[in-house]
């Protein structure tokens, strides 16, 4: 299969992603290298895809023109000491960081794998209760939140229609932006 799985941060949600404020948006910037420093890919494809899930930074698949070879697989590791110093350079503590909510479809494998990103945060210091899962019934649900962009967080998957980075890249941008 070709596709693609990946955290997705809602760049609207100004505690998160983009604010008008060049310090606040200089400590966000900070927040989200935090949590990408943090998030340990070769442990969620062993819980969760049995070791098999082929790993690279970005999101553009390298088997496909488009992908940054300069990128290194390394990039996947986490590194939590890196993680806390990206919190630290951006001044936030346990006191002070923003709730981030974590939203998903009702099902047990998606309340795991919440639970195992929290846990990953955990390690930083990010309380475990700023960071409360958002459940939602169905799909359809999930999708109309994600579109109307009310998630801060969640955990994404595209499987390619077809093989080229612009079938991934049109998620980010026009009528797809959301």
């Amino acid at each position: 299969e070709l596709g693609v799985l990946y955290l997705y941060f809602n760049m609207s949600d100004p505690k998160i992603g983009h604010h008008p404020d060049p310090e606040q948006n200089r400590r966000n910037l900070l927040l989200r290298k935090a949590i990408k420093a943090a998030y340990d890919w070769p442990q969620r494809s062993r819980r969760f895809y049995n070791g098999t899930a082929d790993l690279y930074p970005g999101t553009i698949p390298p088997t496909l023109d488009g992908y940054d070879t300069s990128f290194t697989s390394e990039m996947t590791e986490p590194d939590y000491e890196k993680a806390k110093a990206y919190l630290k350079e951006g001044g936030w503590t346990a006191d002070n960081l923003p709730e981030l909510d974590y939203h998903g479809v009702a099902s047990v494998q998606t309340k795991q794998m919440f639970e195992q990103f929290r846990g990953w945060m955990e390690e930083i210091g990010y309380p475990r209760e700023k960071i409360p899962f958002k459940s939602h019934a169905t799909f359809g649900d999930f999708n109309k939140k994600v579109k109307e962009r009310e998630c801060t967080l969640i955990g994404m998957a595209w499987g390619l229609d077809y093989p080229d980075a612009e079938n991934v890249l049109q998620l980010f941008y026009g009528p797809n932006g959301s």
